[in-house]
Parts: structure tokens; C-alpha cells; sequence
């Protein structure tokens, strides 16, 4: 009796260890099939989005080159003008003599140089104007920034004469001058936030 109860134990040991082993191969498999359908998902977005720019610049470059079409036609048709006047100029040059070869490079040195000169002269000219632009812009924000402040005084109840009165202790003056200002600000946001009230009323 007693072996026929450890055969049958041991018996029910192997099953719950092969089904035990089931169990963990089915929820290995599910595992890693989970993970290859997270991982295609990802790589599929990751190619779709790859796909997409790739597409989009190719656009974006065609339709560039289709509104830059007349440029480029432009630039290969001055192009092919200057290869057509080296022609001609090689032509014209193999009949002349030294001296008229001679002077024939003086004024195409001369040209040259005024052409370099020019287009010098032009970016010095872009470049002043640049300055004079962000002087001039430097100039108004400077002068907006003074008018703000002033308004913000008068609207505080500060009075034109007294803001103008020189101090001769310029820390005390500093010390006032950030504290009105403070105060100023502070002012200004109570009747902004009282006007935005009212107006929500």
C-alpha cells in the first residue's frame, strides 16, 4: 500500500512539474511575441516618420527648384553668354598685334578692377546701412522705453517737476528711483487687474 502511494505521488509530481513547465513556456512565448509585436509597432513608426521627412524635403527641394527654375535657366543662359564672348575674344585676339594685345589687357585689368571695386563699395554700403538701421532701431526703443516710464509716473500721480529735480546724492536717487519704480509697477498692475475685472462684470 505504502509503495502504490509514493508511485502515485511521485506520479502527481511529474505532472504538476510538466504542466508547471507548460505554464512557463505558454507565458514565455506570450512574453516574447508581446515584445516582437512592441518592437515591429515601434520600428514601423520609427520608419513611417523617417519616411515622411524624407518625402517632405524631397517636396520641399522640388518646389524650390520649380519656382528657382527662371534662376537657373537665367544663370545658364549668361553663363553660356560668357562662354560665347571668351569664343569671340579669342577669335578677335588671334589677329592683333603686341601692342593691341597689350592694351586689350590693361582694359580688361582695368575693367576688373572696377567691377571688384563696386561690388566692395556696395558691401560697404549694405553694412552702414545695417548700422544706421539697428542705431536708429537701438535709438527708438531707447526713446520708447523713457516715454513708457514717464506714463507709467504720471498715471502713479507723480508730478512732471519733481521727476526732472537733480539729486546730489546719486545712491539715495538710485535707492528712490528703483523703489518708485516698484511701487510704479505695482500701481500699474492693481488698475490693470481692477480694469480687466470690471471689464469680465
Amino acid at each position: 500500500m505504502g509503495y502504490l502511494t509514493l508511485e502515485l505521488t511521485e506520479r502527481q509530481a511529474v505532472q504538476e512539474r510538466d504542466a508547471a513547465l507548460r505554464i512557463q513556456a505558454t507565458f514565455r512565448g506570450h512574453k516574447t511575441r508581446h515584445k516582437i509585436h512592441i518592437d515591429r509597432q515601434a520600428a514601423t513608426t520609427i520608419q513611417r516618420y523617417v519616411r515622411g521627412k524624407i518625402a517632405r524635403n524631397f517636396t520641399k527641394e522640388r518646389t524650390r527648384l520649380e519656382k528657382n527654375k527662371h534662376l537657373i535657366d537665367e544663370a545658364a543662359r549668361r553663363r553660356a553668354q560668357r562662354v560665347l564672348m571668351r569664343e569671340k575674344e579669342k577669335a578677335q585676339l588671334k589677329g592683333l598685334g603686341a601692342l593691341q594685345l597689350k592694351q586689350w589687357e590693361i582694359h580688361r585689368e582695368d575693367t576688373a578692377a572696377t567691377a571688384v571695386q563696386s561690388a566692395w563699395r556696395r558691401k560697404q554700403a549694405q553694412a552702414q546701412r545695417r548700422g544706421f538701421v539697428n542705431k536708429r532701431a537701438d535709438a527708438a526703443r531707447t526713446i520708447q522705453q523713457h516715454y513708457r516710464s514717464y506714463k507709467a509716473y504720471m498715471v502713479a500721480g507723480g508730478s512732471p517737476r519733481k521727476r526732472h529735480v537733480t539729486d546730489p546724492d546719486p545712491r539715495a536717487s538710485a535707492v528712490r528711483r528703483s523703489s518708485l519704480e516698484a511701487r510704479v509697477t505695482a500701481e500699474l498692475m492693481l488698475k490693470m487687474d481692477q480694469a480687466r475685472k470690471a471689464e469680465l462684470r
